[in-house]
C-alpha cells in the first residue's frame, strides 16, 4: 500500500512539474524544457544536501555506537575479584565438552544403531531416526545446559559474561530468543510461576 502512495505522488510531482514549468516559461519566455532542467537541478542540489545532512548524521550516531560498544568491551576484560574461583572463559570451555559437543553423537546415536544392528535401509525410518536423534540431541541440551549454568554460578562465574561467551561459542541462545525457552531450567521456572 505504502509503494502504490508513494508512486502515485512521484508521478503527482512529475505531471506538476511538467505543468509548473510550462506555467513558469510562458511567463518568463522561457522554453518549457529549460525551465524543467533547471527545476530538476534545484531538485537535485536540495536532495543531494538533505542526503548529506542525512549522512553526517548517521556518520556521528555510528560513530557514538562504536564508542559504546569499544567501552562495553573494555568493561568486559576488566579484571574479576580475585574471590572468584572459575573465570567465565574456563567455565565456556568445560561447556563446550559438557553440553555442545556431545550433542552430535546423540544426534546420529539413533540412525547409526539402526544401520549397525542391519536394518534395511527405509526411507521413512531413516526420517523417523533422525528427527529421533534430533530430539535426543536437543533433550542433552536442554538439560545439561541448565546443569551447566548453575555449575557456573556456585563456582563463582559471572552469570552475564558466561551468557555473552556462551553465546559466542554457540552454547546458548541470546537472551529473549523464542529457542532460549526451551532450556529445561526455564521451561520449570514458568511451571513454577504457574
Amino acid at each position: 500500500m505504502l509503494k502504490v502512495v508513494a508512486w502515485v505522488l512521484l508521478i503527482a510531482f512529475l505531471i506538476g512539474g511538467i505543468v509548473f514549468s510550462h506555467w513558469l516559461g510562458g511567463r518568463l519566455g522561457i522554453h518549457y524544457g529549460l525551465v524543467m532542467f533547471a527545476l530538476i537541478l534545484g531538485a537535485s542540489a536540495v536532495l543531494s544536501g538533505v542526503i548529506e545532512l542525512q549522512r553526517r548524521n548517521l556518520r556521528r550516531r555510528l560513530e557514538q555506537m562504536q564508542q559504546r560498544e569499544v567501552l562495553r568491551q573494555e568493561i568486559r576484560y576488566v579484571e574479576a575479584p580475585k574471590d572468584r574461583r572459575l573465570s567465565a572463559w574456563v567455565a565456556t570451555w568445560v561447556g563446550s565438552l559438557w553440553v555442545k559437543w556431545p550433542t552430535i553423537p546423540w544426534m546420529v546415536a539413533p540412525l547409526f544403531a539402526y544401520q549397525s544392528l542391519g536394518g534395511r535401509p527405509n526411507a521413512w525410518i531413516g526420517i523417523f531416526l533422525v528427527i529421533a536423534g534430533f530430539a535426543c540431541g536437543w533433550s542433552w541440551w536442554s538439560v545439561n545446559v541448565t546443569l551447566w549454568r548453575r555449575w557456573a554460578a556456585r563456582r563463582g562465574v559471572d552469570l552475564d559474561e558466561l551468557q555473552w561467551r556462551g553465546e559466542g561459542a554457540s552454547i546458548l541462545w541470546p537472551k529473549g530468543h523464542f529457542l532460549e525457552s526451551t532450556e529445561i531450567g526455564n521451561v520449570i521456572d514458568r511451571m513454577r510461576r504457574r
